[in-house]
């Protein structure tokens, strides 16, 4: 479906799609399907583009309007919880959430020279917006309750809104009278509220409660911005609409790109700041150099990799820049590295699986291949034989020891569950001697 239609219309996540409800009609339609999990939404009303973010599947994605089966997906890797994002429509940039890491993140709209702009103090950060016409961005946290604004650049950063805030989980900008409104899900609150963006002049537009609305859960209600009344829901019966925007050119008012020329002569990121000046800045792992205007790469290339249980991540050992390889994994316990292939093995005891996934010194490809799925009890301890490529493992439900090609095929049985075995866990290997060394964690130990 093409949409060539430029009158304002709802689009909101759906878990399972991105929806679209017509404002005259609210008639709805799907513009994007076959999601895990939606959580965020936001456009770029001039290129026609629409991103969404989804948190079961850790990406965020972007879809062109006049060419729905051209969706690519811009963030894949190095992403743990993909939450709120937000784009630029002036600098053309995508600003996102990292929940798991607890960051704030900013790139090109196609994903790449990515960097962390706020990395502290935050505990559980939830919703995000720009106003890239003065250069802010404005975000709130849930567990440390409170709406805060900074540069788009990530400098001047102060808490505007503190007291009386309990679980701030949605923010938006009326761009005609500059003024900043939030939901609050706080059992104890439940209200709308909207401020100056300073976070002054306060005003409770309604509150969210059984007593004074005839609320339905998961649906797409509307009110007067003005005093919160003539309430209606316009879509009842939604599968958790969590992001909503109303797509329309008014709310992503023009303005001047001041990196418009030659990127700002800037070799990677120009960002604007509230100051009405740009600045050159570098993607994570780069550093600028005396020029303000070009990047020096400070990767050492060497990096401690480590299992998270629902996580697989690696960080550099210079600037302790934090990479995901694998997200969502249930359990993962135990990996091991064949750097020469550029391989990272690990095993998830309650997937009950043994996966891998590619990566360079610079680069982590986010793709992950299970190579032993099924007859594995629990994989707990891996170990890669980097000189004859075998992989290695303990079954701790099955009590035995297997060993198959790097690619999964061959396997086979080594030690046996004959009752010299009662609990095996960890494993190593020592290619260059031919021996292999485990422990067990049975009764008899030894």
């Amino acid at each position: 479906m093409i949409i060539e239609d430029d009158n304002p219309w709802v689009i909101h996540t759906n878990k399972l799609t991105i929806d679209r409800l017509e404002l005259e009609t609210w008639t709805n339609t799907s513009v994007v399907r076959d999601m895990a999990g939606a959580v965020s939404v936001d456009y770029h009303f001039t290129k026609g583009f629409i991103f969404y973010s989804d948190q079961t599947a850790d990406r965020v994605s972007r879809m062109n309007l006049s060419n729905p089966n051209g969706t690519v997906d811009v963030i894949t890797n190095s992403l743990s919880l993909a939450d709120a994002i937000a784009v630029d429509w002036i600098y053309d940039h995508l600003y996102w959430i990292d929940a798991s890491h607890d960051h704030i993140m900013v790139s090109e709209l196609d994903g790449t020279q990515r960097k962390t702009i706020i990395s502290t103090q935050l505990v559980y950060p939830r919703a995000l917006i720009v106003y890239p016409n003065i250069g802010w961005m404005f975000f709130t946290d849930v567990d440390d309750p409170k709406i805060e604004k900074c540069g788009l650049d990530g400098s001047n950063r102060q808490a505007i809104v503190t007291t009386d805030i309990g679980s701030p989980n949605g923010l938006s900008i009326d761009f005609t009278t500059n003024r900043l409104y939030w939901t609050d899900n706080h059992i104890l609150l439940k209200h709308i509220k909207s401020s100056k963006l300073d976070g002054t002049d306060i005003q409770k537009l309604m509150m969210l409660s059984a007593d004074n609305l005839p609320w339905v859960n998961n649906s797409v209600c509307r009110v007067d911005k003005q005093n919160g009344s003539n309430f209606q829901i316009i879509r009842a019966k939604a599968d958790q609409p969590v992001g909503i925007k109303v797509y329309s050119e008014d709310n992503q008012p023009t303005g001047t790109n001041l990196c418009f020329s030659n990127n700002g002569g800037c070799e990677q990121l120009c960002l604007p700041t509230p100051q009405y000046t740009v600045i050159c800045t570098c993607a994570d792992g780069f550093e600028l150099k005396a020029d303000e205007k070009t990047c020096l790469y400070k990767g050492s290339g060497k990096w401690v990799t480590f299992a998270n249980l629902n996580t697989i991540e690696r960080m550099d050992l210079e600037t302790n820049v934090t990479e995901t390889i694998a997200s969502k994994t249930t359990n993962a316990v135990d990996l091991d590295i064949h750097y020469e292939k550029g391989f990272v093995y690990w095993s998830d005891v309650r997937a009950k699986k043994i996966s891998r996934s590619t990566v360079t010194g610079t680069s982590v490809s986010g793709d992950v291949e299970d190579i032993i799925v099924g007859t594995v009890d629990v994989p707990d301890g891996i170990a890669i034989d980097w000189i004859y490529n075998l992989l290695y493992w303990t079954d701790t439900g099955h009590n035995h020891i297997q060993v198959s090609r790097l690619d999964g095929t061959d396997r086979k049985t080594i030690i046996k569950n004959d009752g010299s075995l009662e609990e095996p866990r960890a494993i190593v290997v020592d290619p260059n001697t031919g021996l292999l060394f485990f422990t067990d964690w049975g009764a008899h130990r030894e």
